[in-house]
């Protein structure tokens, strides 16, 4: 029997972050990104299995319809209408996107996407877990975003000093943040810029706490400050604007709004 929505409902908002990571719904992959990285091609016989709607015999029901297929590859994994490298490429599937599984085999894995879509994944390149293990690792990353955003409060009032990464003495806004993460044992680039190729994209509407908020306040690299989001819509940061250091700010302020340009996730 086909899985109800209400049933793969279950198995995605049980959690809000999986390895690490928000679970990025496939259907919300914007046409343009900041991941610059190809979709994994999965090596797989392209002759092995029955392609059809039908019940595949080489392909197992699963008997627990709450059981999860997270993507594992980091640079995302193809959905195929077919089980085979040759079918169609129905979307790409972001690393930590978690999907319903509705069948089993050796080499691909039949799953169900939040809206109802229907496709093959390569069995190498995900994971299958229960709703129950799934929540415990989303519970574990919310506890992790949120003792990161309660240690960078200690630092508030820190003055503004250019080049600083020193959260007493003075910080600049790259400074800041790779401080604190560096003190969480997380390991990103020292600048604005080189941060925002660090971890996976994030979606405004997908922010959690720990997320890195990316801005374009000038210059010439596209970004030039950085903060990180503490959740109901403020992010903390290091600013030499009227503010001058250490501070909290909303998104929605004018200035946030209108400079704002993408945000990542870089907890694991």
């Amino acid at each position: 029997m086909i899985q109800s929505k209400a049933m793969r409902q279950i198995c995605i908002t049980a959690v809000c972050a999986v390895l690490g990571n928000t679970c990025v719904f496939a259907a919300d992959l914007p046409a343009t990104s900041h991941q610059n990285t190809a979709v994994v091609e999965q090596s797989i016989s392209e002759t092995s299995y029955l392609t059809t709607d039908n019940v595949n015999t080489d392909l197992t029901k699963v008997a627990d319809e709450s059981q999860c297929a997270v993507v594992t590859a980091q640079t995302g994994l193809n959905l195929r209408k077919e089980a085979s490298t040759i079918s169609t490429i129905l979307r790409a599937l972001p690393y930590g996107t978690v999907t319903t599984v509705d069948r089993v085999g050796p080499e691909w894995v039949r799953v169900i996407t939040d809206d109802g879509v229907k496709g093959y994944v390569s069995a190498q390149y995900v994971s299958l877990r229960s709703v129950e293990e799934v929540s415990r690792s989303a519970a574990a990353y919310s506890n992790k975003g949120q003792e990161i955003v309660s240690y960078a409060q200690q630092f508030i009032g820190t003055p503004y000093v250019w080049g600083g990464t020193n959260l007493n003495s003075g910080v600049d806004c790259s400074g800041f943040v790779y401080a604190v993460l560096r003190d969480f044992g997380i390991s990103v680039n020292r600048t604005s810029s080189g941060m925002a190729s660090n971890g996976i994209a994030v979606e405004k509407s997908d922010l959690q706490a720990g997320d890195l908020v990316f801005f374009n306040s000038g210059g010439n690299s596209g970004i030039s400050h950085v903060g990180i989001y503490m959740g109901d819509g403020n992010y903390i940061h290091s600013t030499d604007g009227a503010a001058y250091g250490v501070t909290i700010t909303s998104l929605n302020s004018s200035y946030s709004a209108r400079t704002y340009v993408t945000a990542r996730r870089v907890i694991r």
